[in-house]
């Protein structure tokens, strides 16, 4: 049994089935480059990292689930592949983040936020965030069972960029969940 990591690109995908597709080839080619006599390998299993822009990051969260669940394939040689995980690191595609911002909803106060980041500027919610989370991450690295990693300084420092940093990646995927709802529920 071997395990493997690969990362795909989703920010083509259309529906399950491109998801499913993209995924197979993408395995296969991975299994035909590996040197290995044939039979010799009896599994392989992949840890798939999805990466790219999407209009929907829920439904390829949701499409890999069942991808994880009844994957199952046979190389010419014989080898099973199969998925064992995937890791959405998928960015939310969303088109006209300036006209969004103007927006007094969340979904506005969502773009102002990452528009202020991605342009290295501040906002009075944004540093009312950094704040906010620099407190919670303190608090949990204070924990029990950080003690070790504590005393032997291998925890990573706070700091406003890292901060930053997980704050725009989280104002992006919920922007995006937002906007696919908001989608949603004007469509149906």
């Amino acid at each position: 049994m071997r395990y493997e990591y690969i990362e795909l690109d989703v920010s083509h995908i259309k529906n399950k089935d491109d998801l499913r597709k993209t995924i197979t080839l993408k395995m296969m080619d991975y299994s035909a480059g590996l040197n290995s006599e044939p039979g010799q390998q009896g599994y392989l299993v992949f840890d798939i990292g999805f990466t790219g822009e999407h209009n929907d990051p829920v439904k390829i969260r949701a499409w890999s689930e069942d991808e994880i669940e009844d994957y199952a394939r046979e190389t010419a040689g014989g080898t099973q592949l199969l998925v064992r995980k995937t890791i959405i690191n998928v960015r939310p595609a969303v088109k006209n983040l300036a006209a969004w911002a103007e927006d007094p909803s969340p979904v506005g106060k969502l773009a102002q936020t990452i528009l202020a980041i991605e342009k290295g500027e501040s906002t009075v919610f944004l540093e009312e965030l950094v704040t906010e989370w620099k407190i919670k991450i303190r608090a949990l690295q204070q924990a029990g069972v950080y003690g070790p990693l504590y005393a032997s300084e291998r925890l990573e420092k706070i700091t406003d960029e890292k901060a930053r940093h997980y704050i725009l990646k989280e104002s992006k995927q919920l922007l995006g969940t937002l906007l696919a709802e908001k989608n949603n529920g004007s469509n149906g």
